[in-house]
């Protein structure tokens, strides 16, 4: 990778000459122009809002994996308390990772450090049920104009975004950053689009005339050996099928060239979960688009900005065209030497040992890195007294600018590029409490009576009677101490007993901490709202009211888990519709895409010019939860059903109209039309059927 930037820096020697310092250092040029004196300002306060939030969140302190183990005193404590410090101890929990206890709460875990894994349990059925509830359906999301009587259109967007979707990561992304919702509280995803393509050169036979000239087609492209033509009823002419526009030369020859080809494995929208470390914002925003400043910080290899470079159509008057490609190889040339990474995307943790494994030969062909400081913000960036929102990109190690522009030029709904999923919305602030955190108290209270069970049964709960003398090597060491791991040879005659025996102290406590233990458990189970049948087992419940009681349980913890799907599904709406947006906003003139009709694959193509002015709007599913509301309705229904046909049928005609109000309340589809009086239904027989009436006899 170095070499190839090596490369490309000798490639450039035309435009060797340092840019003006007299001008703005930004070499990616927009519609964002600032003055020298405007651009190093602006700098200036985003590096010192991007020092402020690191220092709010704690990011400085608990820069390093192991933290807790190198900080002490009031440092701990603040780096414990912080945002990203606890958000760390939440993910270690989660992941069973306990080695952090002796440090910040020491007392018994210093002795005893065992888990009972209660949190991570709870958190981890928290996570499968609302996936399945938001994902558990294909599809799992509808997508439908707004105000349009297009309904071909609108099924074509449907079935494009499906195809898009499964196409690239989003569905498993969204189910990842699903799951870190319920262990932080939060999590922020970044809604872009995302290319993923291969150039290569490849040999082809293309149609050329007498002088070796190609012919090509209406778009500018080469016309291939591979190419069929057709003759057009009309005018006779052979004309490229294709490319009806182009009919084939009276005169040509085929000529093999090298053509650069592009290889698109894919291009749509891409909805990224981003690790807490790298992004921050202010702690007493409301939310992250209103926030002064929100930054995302990542590394890029210098190659991807030669490729965004070489990629990119600068904007304005020729000078200004040269001026930029002057700066950007400046740039890129005080880049080349840059190595490392500071960003958090493999959860902060340094691959200490390979680094030192690497020989100086790899380290010279690494490939150079910039840390990049990507500042959505809102700020007077001209002086003119109106607050700007606009997107700032800087290179952190050398503090330049490497672009901006306005946010309404460069998203689809001019918003900002993110949104954050959150369970239990924190008042007035952007951040949730996720499910570690609403049951570390109690886990941390389970672990400790756990932990003071086995260290009382334990070495700390018996007495050892240890006797060297009677043992062969006590002869040569008076003084001999007992080491569990070593061998001892008793003297002739005499048992082992009389070396070594113990007295076991009786444990009056265990049973009681047990019982504490079971009563702590069950309490977050039931807040926790995923109670189930074996749940109920340990809850107390009569054998004869069992049935009933898990009925019970279960519905008050549907009723629960249902706050979460409250907090949970018009984020994930707003995050699939922007999807939905940038895939429209960035779609090709006309795209093919494939869906399914049962087992028959079906290629369509739909066309920007139709979606270039189509709203969209989004419906989350939830296809599972609906099933199961529809299935407990009906359920509670059918009680009242049972005890409404088990009076008699001048009670049932009185109170049919009020089972009628009462079944359409539970949304039960055929509410008209069970809410009838009929026979009286007496418990432990079958209602009989009316005969049917004889037929007449039939007369002349």
């Amino acid at each position: 990778m170095k070499e190839q930037v090596e490369k490309f820096l000798d490639d450039q020697g035309g435009f060797a000459k340092e840019p003006d310092t007299n001008k703005a250092k930004v070499p990616f040029v927009s519609g964002m122009r600032l003055t020298l004196k405007q651009e190093e300002d602006l700098v200036k306060h985003a590096m010192d809002r991007l020092a402020h939030l690191e220092n709010e969140s704690g990011r400085n302190m608990t820069s390093d994996s192991d933290w807790y183990s190198n900080l002490e005193g009031s440092e701990l404590d603040s780096a414990s308390r912080s945002y990203l410090g606890k958000r760390q101890l939440f993910k270690l929990i989660y992941q069973n990772k306990m080695n952090f206890r002796p440090h910040l709460l020491g007392g018994i875990f210093k002795e005893s450090n065992l888990v009972v894994p209660i949190a991570r349990r709870i958190v981890r059925q928290m996570v499968a049920r609302a996936s399945r509830y938001f994902f558990g359906s294909d599809p799992w999301f509808s997508a439908h104009g707004v105000g349009q009587t297009d309904k071909v259109l609108s099924k074509q967007i449907q079935k494009f975004a499906e195809w898009k979707f499964s196409k690239g990561t989003i569905n498993q992304d969204l189910a990842n950053a699903l799951e870190n919702t319920f262990v932080k509280g939060e999590q922020v995803v970044k809604i872009n689009h995302k290319i993923d393509d291969d150039y290569y050169t490849s040999t082809e036979s293309v149609m050329v005339d007498e002088q070796g000239e190609a012919f090509v087609d209406s778009q500018g492209g080469y016309i291939y050996d591979t190419d069929s033509f057709s003759q057009d009823p009309l005018s006779e002419d052979w004309v490229l099928d294709r490319d009806p526009s182009v009919a084939r030369p009276d005169s040509y020859e085929w000529k093999e060239i090298e053509s650069k080809k592009r290889a698109v494995h894919y291009e749509g929208p891409e909805i990224k979960p981003i690790h807490e470390r790298d992004f921050l914002f202010p702690l007493t925003a409301e939310n992250i688009h209103e926030a002064d400043t929100v930054v995302h910080l990542y590394d890029m290899p210098v190659m991807d900005l030669v490729d965004y470079y070489q990629r990119r159509d600068m904007l304005g008057t020729d000078e200004e065209r040269r001026e930029a490609t002057e700066k950007a190889i400046a740039l890129i040339r005080g880049l080349s030497t840059s190595r490392g990474t500071h960003s958090a995307s493999s959860d902060g943790l340094p691959e200490v040992e390979e680094s030192l494994n690497k020989t100086n030969q790899d380290k010279k062909n690494e490939s150079p890195i910039a840390k990049i400081a990507e500042f959505h913000m809102t700020y007077d960036v001209d002086g003119d007294g109106i607050l700007e929102k606009f997107m700032l990109v800087v290179e952190r190690d050398t503090k330049l600018p490497i672009f901006y522009d306005f946010t309404a030029e460069l998203t689809p709904d001019g918003k900002r590029p993110f949104e954050m999923m959150r369970i239990n919305p924190v008042p007035e602030r952007a951040y949730g409490i996720g499910g570690i955190e609403m049951f570390e108290s109690t886990q941390n209270i389970i672990d400790l009576l756990v932990n003071r069970m086995n260290h009382s049964q334990s070495r700390a709960g018996r007495i050892d009677l240890w006797r060297p003398y009677n043992t062969v090597e006590g002869d040569r060491d008076p003084s001999l101490k007992l080491n569990w791991g070593q061998t001892y040879t008793p003297k002739p005659g005499i048992p082992d007993a009389e070396v070594l025996s113990s007295v076991y102290l009786r444990d009056l406590k265990s049973n009681d901490l047990k019982d504490l233990s079971e009563y702590f458990s069950q309490m977050a189970m039931n807040e926790s709202g995923i109670q189930h049948a074996n749940d109920n087992l340990v809850s107390g419940l009569h054998s004869t009211q069992l049935a009933t009681g898990i009925r019970n349980i279960e519905a008050v913890g549907n009723e629960m888990f249902s706050l979460y799907i409250t907090h949970l599904r018009p984020q994930i709406t707003t995050i699939t519709q922007r999807g939905i947006y940038c895939l429209l906003y960035y779609m090709d003139a006309e795209e093919p895409f494939l869906y399914f009709e049962g087992d028959n694959a079906i290629t369509d193509y739909i066309s920007l010019p139709d979606t270039s002015d189509f709203d969209v709007n989004v419906r989350i599913l939830m296809t599972q939860e609906r099933n199961e509301r529809i299935l407990e309705s009906n359920a509670q229904a059918e009680l009242l059903l049972e005890r409404f046909r088990a009076k008699p049928t001048e009670f049932q005609q009185m109170d049919a109209p009020m089972l009628l109000e009462q079944l359409q309340a539970m949304q039960i589809s055929v509410a008209d039309q069970v809410a009838v009086a009929g026979p009286q239904y007496i418990p432990g027989t079958m209602p009989q059927a009316e005969a049917p009436p004889e037929d007449p006899e039939p007369t002349l």
